[in-house]
């Protein structure tokens, strides 16, 4: 008697093994938007909590003593910390001087952040106090990128989501904590944030240490690095730039409803985002390996279906999230947050253009294909200037207008780039 498997026995045999597979591909971006969401819930719970003891105007100093720290970290460092990760993967060792320029380079950071604070805090006392002190930290948080790039690279999600936990999570339960002990005042709030940012910075330094291990005289990659930096400050500015501006332009409570508008709009992305870090990995792995096309057929390969389900994830969310603002959002937050429910709207939009962008960011860095991403940028980046300058010569420039404004720059950013790739 025969008893070999039929054909049909044989799928029916090997579909536990695939969907073992399709488990295993999914569990790291599940993962990391599990802990997205939870913290976003963490966040959720905390924001109404924020607003009520705060107000307004003490929302938006908080999110103003914080808005330089994030720019300048993002755009002080050059690119170095990726590039010295890549070139660690690629040609096994790092450069002897890369851990005396990141530090270097943190240095000027800080200065530059503590020298600017009376400037962007708009005569706010409290806002500049608030800048400077935050200021300290860029020393150590070139560093800390080189860790957290390291393990994002390895593919290690486990280990880079433990250490994101900490700007996720710890402002929020400290700050539930405080609202329920009675000492939730502004100092406070900015105290609870400035440790998260702290505790995730010592991590990301920690994670560090094997990238400078085995080091080696040699050449920093500065070119790809710079590269790098260039495609991205554009966006650093502009992922920013419109709390800056509000800051600056704008009243203390203007700022405080577009961050807590920012706050649930961000939910909209937060799947997408998990997708996109779990598959840099892969991306970069395949990037390194000895076929040089590999790189970019991965890319081709992947590209377009994940887009598709970036926007249907990113809508579908975003719709429920405009929903709930719309009905409890005023409910929820006090008075002075009348408009909430229409600047979440356009946020969501926002964000959802932003979700398509970040792809493509993830994708052509992988290939080493900044050039586009420099282009689009930057042209997006002028639009949002004069966009801004003229919303204020016509005295238009508020939170509505600023988020309406991100949806058409974000587009042209899109559009630039699709139009030079072909």
């Amino acid at each position: 008697m025969n008893d070999a498997p039929t054909s049909s026995d044989e799928k029916l045999g090997q579909r536990p093994g695939f969907q073992k597979r399709l488990i295993a591909a999914l569990r790291p971006a599940l993962g990391t938007a599990g802990v997205t969401y939870l913290g976003m819930a963490m966040s959720f719970i905390a924001t109404p909590m924020v607003a009520r003891e705060l107000g307004a105007d003490g929302r938006g100093v908080l999110a103003a003593a914080f808005v330089s720290l994030q720019l300048v970290s993002w755009l002080g460092f050059l690119g170095i910390p990726r590039g010295i990760v890549l070139q660690r993967k690629s040609e096994g060792f790092t450069p002897t001087s890369s851990i005396g320029i990141v530090t270097l380079l943190g240095l000027i950071s800080a200065v530059v952040c503590f020298a600017t604070a009376g400037l962007v805090a708009n005569g706010d006392e409290r806002i500049e106090v608030g800048i400077r002190i935050a200021s300290v930290l860029l020393v150590a948080i070139g560093i800390g990128q080189v860790g957290s790039e390291y393990v994002l690279a390895e593919g290690r999600m486990r280990v880079w989501n433990l250490a994101r936990l900490s700007t996720v999570m710890l402002p929020a339960a400290a700050n539930i904590v405080g609202f329920f002990g009675g000492w939730l005042t502004l100092e406070y709030a900015y105290l609870a944030t400035l440790a998260g940012q702290v505790v995730a910075t010592l991590v990301g330094c920690i994670l560090a240490i094997p990238v400078f291990k085995n080091k080696r005289h040699g050449k920093l990659p500065w070119a790809f690095s710079f590269h790098y930096w260039s495609a991205t400050a554009f966006d650093s500015l502009g992922g920013r730039a419109d709390q800056l501006l509000l800051a600056a332009l704008a009243t203390p409570a203007a700022l405080g409803t577009y961050a807590i508008g920012i706050t649930f709009a961000a939910a909209s992305g937060a799947l997408t985002q998990a997708v996109n870090h779990s598959s840099y990995g892969r991306l970069v792995a395949a990037a390194t390996a000895e076929n040089g096309e590999s790189d970019a057929s991965v890319v081709r390969r992947d590209f377009s279906k994940r887009a598709w389900f970036a926007f249907g994830v990113s809508t579908v969310v975003g719709a429920a999230v405009v929903l709930v603002v719309e009905v409890f959002g005023s409910w929820l937050l006090g008075p002075g947050f009348e408009d909430i429910g229409v600047i979440t709207m356009f946020l969501v939009l926002a964000q959802i253009v932003n979700d398509q962008w970040q792809l493509r960011v993830y994708a052509d860095s992988a290939t080493r294909e900044g050039r586009y991403l420099t282009y689009a940028s930057a042209s997006a980046f002028v639009v949002l200037v004069l966009g801004v300058v003229a919303l204020e010569v016509l005295d238009a420039f508020n939170s509505v207008s600023m988020a309406v404004l991100l949806i058409f720059t974000g587009a042209v950013r899109l559009g630039v780039r699709s139009v030079l790739k072909r």
